[in-house]
């Protein structure tokens, strides 16, 4: 079923019957649009969720790159959920990898009727935005209600180090950018508060994620936890030799990242996560 209404795109999937059943809000990476993130919902449909693929960008309707992306996305998909008589509007989840896993973090700590979270390969800061071409956009991935949500920026020395590494085909060279930036600047002002978060939280990451450090963003979340003592449960799963491309099982093989990736693991990783998020996901809608 598509969704089509000012201030929400997506597309909705759920199981036959007009039976109030767990929902899950679902969004894609870096790469937008509404295909990745709606292969996933109808997958978490045929496990018995109502599921909401959300486009945030790259469709007409949204903006053209990830770049001052509004959070009301995610709110208005929240209220078109509670409306539904195939949701039960108290057990609302969200799921995101990579720059959609940022997302979910960041809009779990606003929405408080998000009360369950599953963050793929994510960040625990919000970061600066990216234009065309994967160039910097010098204003931060998101906005709640016309106001920026403060980002950690890329400086000038930072990207042309990573051009000259790119150049030098070095192996990494993008997550080694994200971990220069968060050890040069203060990230206070860009953490996450997962701490405010209202039900559990799931974080799946990679050793050899060669997009960004995915490891580090995940253990800092979970020390900020432990720090604020979560009420809720919060669980960190991290794999190795299976690179940024981390989602559902049995999908088509994607280009190795290097080495450090291997096909092996990293498509057993695939399953092993899936079967955890469904795990987990089960625990919270009981």
């Amino acid at each position: 079923m598509d969704v089509v209404e000012k201030g929400l795109l997506a597309r909705y999937f759920t199981s036959k019957g007009n039976i109030k059943r767990p929902a899950v809000i679902v969004v894609s990476g870096s790469d937008g649009r509404i295909e990745k993130a709606q292969a996933i919902a109808e997958i978490f449909a045929m496990k018995g969720y109502s599921a909401l693929a959300v486009c945030y960008f790259g469709l007409d309707g949204t903006p053209k790159n990830l770049n001052c992306v509004p959070l009301e996305y995610i709110e208005n998909a929240i209220t078109w959920l509670k409306k539904q008589d195939t949701v039960n509007e108290d057990k609302i989840a969200i799921y995101g990898r990579s720059k959609g896993g940022e997302m979910v973090l960041l809009a779990a700590s606003i929405f408080k009727d998000i009360t369950c979270v599953v963050a793929s390969m994510p960040s625990c800061y919000s970061y600066e935005g990216i234009k065309k071409g994967g160039l910097p956009a010098h204003h931060s991935s998101w906005m709640y209600k016309g106001e920026e949500i403060p980002c950690l920026k890329f400086t000038y020395s930072i990207m042309f180090q990573l051009v000259i590494k790119m150049l030098q085909n070095k192996e990494g060279s993008l997550s080694w950018m994200y971990k220069k930036l968060i050890g040069e600047d203060n990230t206070d002002k860009a953490t996450i508060d997962v701490n405010k978060i209202n039900g559990p939280i799931l974080m799946i990451s990679s050793e050899s994620d060669s997009i960004w450090p995915s490891k580090m963003h995940s253990e800092m979340a979970m020390k900020l936890l432990e720090k604020s003592k979560f009420k809720y449960e919060y669980k960190h799963i991290t794999y190795e030799k299976s690179g940024h491309m981390i989602t559902v099982p049995f999908q088509s093989i994607p280009s190795l990242e290097g080495s450090r990736v291997d096909i092996d693991s990293w498509a057993k990783a695939n399953i092993d996560a899936w079967n955890d998020t469904i795990k987990f996901l089960d625990n919270w809608a009981k």
